[in-house]
């Protein structure tokens, strides 16, 4: 059986085509971005495209909103082959192909259960206007975006007031980080636990791994391979 994936660019107003990574592509005006927009109507960090598991969706970073279809887009966006994508005064061209590729030969021995990825070595963590971006290396890189409330929760697990990142966090603690006096319950954790790994996950990574909850509940942890590099800004 032919195995088929999704490739795909993003293409400029000059002809240029920019791979989309899997492990996700921004756009914005700093140097750091895959791709720099000179302009300063321009967020620092924009837009985040993210292009994984045969689906393609624009995530705004920025105040100023893009615009796809020549639709101004508030939330995550799904796209496809040939929808415009405006950023500031740029304009991109989606590009998306399905590519097929030839099975591996076929084994003698009945196939083995698929082995874990290994865990993150580094995670780097930063802030934008509208939550944060997680970028997670371990066997490959992946970039997600995580909403305010979803960002808040990973911080207090990366940069906990007591303890280190890897550590088992208290769910009291973890429900003072995030909602502070407003003191939220540990229904509203487990609600906002299972829908930061939902984000996580669509990024290509294992969200139930990356963010596991203690037997029998009580703490969480983002786990994290020995001597793990964290950084938060």
């Amino acid at each position: 059986m032919i195995a088929l994936t999704m490739v795909g660019w993003l293409r400029d107003e000059s002809g240029v085509r920019v791979p989309l990574d899997p492990s996700g592509t921004v756009i914005g005006r700093s140097s750091s971005c895959t791709i720099v927009v000179d302009d300063p109507e321009v967020s620092r960090r924009h837009v985040l495209v993210l292009h994984a598991d045969g689906a393609t969706q624009v995530i705004p970073l920025g105040r100023r909103h893009p615009a796809v279809r020549g639709v101004t887009v508030q939330g995550p966006t799904w796209v496809q082959d040939g929808d415009e994508l405006v950023v500031g005064r740029a304009r991109f061209a989606f590009e998306i192909r399905v590519d097929s590729a030839m099975p591996a030969a076929k084994a003698d021995a009945a196939p083995s259960a698929p082995a874990e990825a290994p865990l993150p070595t580094a995670v780097a963590f930063e802030r934008v206007p509208n939550g944060a971006l997680l970028r997670v290396t371990g066997a490959s890189e992946r970039t997600a975006f995580l909403p305010s409330k979803r960002a808040d929760l990973v911080a207090a697990l990366l940069h906990p007031t007591t303890g280190a990142a890897g550590e088992w966090i208290e769910d009291d603690v973890l429900c003072a980080s995030v909602w502070g006096d407003e003191g939220g319950t540990r229904v509203q954790l487990n609600t906002l636990l299972h829908r930061t790994r939902a984000s996580l996950t669509e990024a290509g990574l294992d969200g139930a791994r990356l963010l596991e909850r203690a037997p029998g509940g009580g703490a969480v942890r983002f786990l994290l391979a020995p001597n793990a590099t964290v950084s938060t800004a």
